[in-house]
This record gives C-alpha cells, sequence and structure tokens, in this order.
C-alpha cells in the first residue's frame, strides 16, 4: 500500500482524532512557538472557510506568504492544504506522509485522518517558511486537534447550534469550547455582533483580553476586537435594500483581521492602506468559495445553486442569500434538493426551511429528498420523510441527475459531502 491510499484509508476509517496530547510531540518547542506566533485560528458555526478564504487573499494580494488549512474538501484531499503557490502536490503529501508513518511507529499511535493532514499542514507551511498560517478548525475547538498549536490570534466567525452532543446544549457551552481553542490568545476578532453583545465581557475575562473597537490597532496589547463599525459600514456600498449578507460579514471579518495585524507586525502594503471604499470591491473581486453560496446557472428565468448548509443556522444565511441575488417577485417558488449527514440536526434545517416565511418576502421552498447512498453517512432519507409528514409538508424524492436536469429554481444543499458528490458528477 503507497502513502496516498494509507492516507484515504484514515478518511474511510472510523478511528477517530484522539490523540491530542501526543501531537505536539511531532514538532520541537521551537516549532510550536513559531506555529502559535504565525498562525490565524478560525472558529465558529458557519462561515469558517469562507473567511478563511478571504483572509487568505487578502494577505497574498499584499505580497504576503501565507498557507492555509480549511475542510472538508469537495473533490480531492490537496484542497485542505493551499499555499502561496497552489495547492499541495500528491509527491508533498507523500513526503510528509513518510515522516506522518514513522512518528506514528515511534510514539505507537495510530492517526486520524484529519489528525494527519493537519501534521503535513503545519510541517510544510515551516519547511516552507511562510508568513501566516490560516487555520480553520474541525469541531469546537479546545479539544480540536488544531488546538494543539495554541495560535496567539483567534477569529470567531459566529455561533449556533451544532455538534451540540460534543459542544454542549446551550449557546454559552458552545461558546466557551470555541474561543478556547488556544491557551496563548493575543488578538480574538470577534464576527458575530450578536454573540459580542450577549457574551462579550464573558469572552474577554475568559481569556484576559482589553476591549478594541478601532478599525486598526497599532498597540502590542492582547485585544478583543469588534467587528462592528465594518459591519455596519458595509451597507453604505450597498445600490439596493438588501437582507444580512454573511458573505460581506466574512469579508469585513477578514478585512479586519488583515488591517489590524499589518498594522501590528509593521508589515507594509498598499492594501493595508486602502480606503473603506476600495476594501468593499477587492473583496468582491476575491475569488469565491466553491459550493458555497455558489451560483452555477442562471438566467432571467431560473438558477441553479449548490450550498453546504448542514445547520438551522445556515439555512437563514442561504435564504438572504437568494432573496438578494434572486428577488421573490421574479422567483417566488425554489426547489430544495436536500441530503443531510448523520448526526446532523435534521428537524432544525427542515423547520427553517419551511417555516420561516410568516410574511411572505421570501420564496416558497419545495423539498425534494436525495435518494439514499448518495454520499457517505447521509441520514436515510426515510427518516426525513417521516418528519415532513409529521409537520405537514409535502416532499418528494429525486437523485443528483434529477437535480441537474431541473429547470426551475433549484438548490442542492444539506452537505458539503453531497456537493462535493455533485462537483465530481456533473463538473
Amino acid at each position: 500500500m503507497d502513502n496516498l491510499e494509507y492516507l484515504a484509508k484514515k478518511g474511510e476509517s472510523s478511528k477517530k482524532n484522539k490523540n491530542l496530547k501526543s501531537l505536539p510531540l511531532f514538532f520541537t518547542e521551537k516549532e510550536l512557538d513559531q506555529l502559535s506566533k504565525k498562525s490565524i485560528a478560525i472558529v465558529g458555526t458557519n462561515g469558517k472557510t469562507s473567511t478563511a478564504g478571504f483572509i487568505f487573499q487578502y494577505f497574498l494580494e499584499a505580497g504576503i506568504s501565507a498557507c492555509r488549512f480549511t475542510s472538508p474538501h469537495l473533490v480531492q484531499v490537496n484542497e485542505r492544504i493551499q499555499t502561496s503557490s497552489g495547492l499541495i502536490k500528491d509527491k508533498e503529501l507523500v513526503s510528509y506522509l513518510d515522516e506522518v508513518i514513522k512518528f506514528e511507529k515511534k510514539e505507537g499511535l495510530v492517526l486520524g485522518y484529519f489528525e494527519a493532514l493537519f501534521l503535513i499542514c503545519c510541517k510544510s507551511f515551516l519547511d516552507m517558511q511562510l508568513e501566516i498560517f490560516i487555520v480553520e478548525a474541525g469541531i469546537g475547538g479546545r479539544l480540536d486537534t488544531t488546538s494543539i498549536i495554541n495560535s496567539e490570534n483567534v477569529v470567531l466567525t459566529n455561533v449556533g447550534y451544532d455538534h451540540t452532543e460534543i459542544l454542549g446544549e446551550s449557546l454559552e457551552e458552545i461558546l466557551m469550547e470555541k474561543i478556547h481553542i488556544s491557551s496563548r490568545v493575543k488578538n480574538f476578532f470577534s464576527g458575530d455582533t450578536i454573540t459580542e453583545w450577549k457574551f462579550g465581557d464573558l469572552i474577554r475575562k475568559e481569556l484576559g483580553l482589553s476591549l478594541n473597537k478601532g478599525v486598526s490597532s497599532k498597540s502590542k496589547g492582547d485585544y478583543f476586537v469588534s467587528i462592528e463599525p465594518l459591519k455596519n459600514g458595509y451597507h453604505l456600498f450597498e445600490n439596493r435594500p438588501r437582507k444580512e449578507d454573511f458573505r460581506l460579514y466574512n469579508g469585513a471579518l477578514a478585512q479586519r483581521v488583515f488591517s489590524t495585524l499589518s498594522s501590528q507586525r509593521g508589515l507594509k502594503s498598499n492594501i493595508a492602506e486602502m480606503n473603506f471604499r476600495s476594501h468593499f470591491y477587492l473583496l468582491n473581486q476575491f475569488e469565491k468559495e466553491s459550493g458555497r453560496f455558489e451560483i452555477i446557472h442562471s438566467n432571467d428565468k431560473t438558477f441553479k445553486i449548490i450550498d453546504g448548509a448542514h445547520n438551522s443556522f445556515a439555512i437563514p444565511a442561504l435564504k438572504n442569500f437568494v432573496s438578494n441575488e434572486f428577488p421573490v417577485d421574479r422567483f417566488p417558488r425554489v426547489e430544495c434538493f436536500l441530503g443531510i449527514k448523520t448526526g446532523k440536526d435534521f428537524e432544525g434545517i427542515l423547520d427553517a426551511l419551511a417555516f420561516n416565511n410568516i410574511r411572505g418576502e421570501e420564496a416558497v421552498y419545495g423539498i425534494s429528498l436525495i435518494e439514499g447512498g448518495t454520499f457517505r453517512d447521509q441520514i436515510n432519507p426515510e427518516t426525513i420523510a417521516e418528519y415532513l409528514t409529521e409537520i405537514g409538508v409535502k416532499y418528494k424524492y429525486a437523485s443528483l441527475d434529477d437535480f441537474h436536469s431541473y429547470n426551475e429554481p433549484s438548490i442542492l444543499l444539506g452537505s458539503l459531502y453531497l456537493v462535493g458528490e455533485y462537483i465530481k458528477e456533473f463538473r
């Protein structure tokens, strides 16, 4: 079995990532210190990959070398590790896997898939001597694999109900798990003003941070940095009334991270000196993340979107995006082709799709359940159908082929793994 096959077997295995205490042994103390100082940890319920992508592109645009680690991938595992020179190559994966396998044998471990990939990404970042390491957490924060590097910079996109069986039942419990991804926080960036309003004082107390509401900071202190000034300002440049656009908020958060860290580190670039309007237009030119709010076809009569929305908190954001891009007076009905991964709150997702249209301000969302076995660990659609029957919502069954050939407004959603299967088959 070659190294790439060995890695693929890990991906197919049910082996969990439970080697948290042993993983730091893969690095020297100097390497761990570098990883801590140069990294930006991204935590949150939704929007982590988009925010990581925006931050990554900001630094590249400024000519500053960077690496980003994200998950899951849609088509190939190489997508999870990207540097200034592109996605990691197979030959590089093979080489680093040699080191991972030696480490497993030395320590008597069997690493999980996510663990192995994160160690590879860290080593690649160190070997390439890059400046910025952008790290998207897997689940939660405190017990996540990525917590081993204790990032000095932590970014919270938002907090909602997901993985409650692991992270806790209340928003406060979930929040505490996420913000404690690091024990060495120097800058904490808040991208969720509701969470900030409810729990800002608690976060600052927990992490021992001062409040900085300015747009940038040249200070060397430890700060809780608010997004509020930028979040409000971005609406000034919209040319029509819009519902909340979480892509813009993620972009504004990325701008805040870039501007603050550039200033603190004395990094000189034309981007850092740009005015607010220029930042807004730059964000709109950045490459969007595949499978997230992605319009794959549209014209005057119809549209087709693929999106990995996989919890009840993500559905309103998706609906807002649809309303902004495709006004309800022209597109009054949208068919949702839905497949959900086992363990997700499918009832919350269905409630958000079916019942959040009290004032008729958005389209009617029909539901087509993607046939079972379309992607790994998919909830049996019969289970979802039972709940839909219980709440009095009509549905039908469908395949990826049905979605692909559907000519009316439609969305494929419910899981990034489902979106990945569609991309592999039809692109």
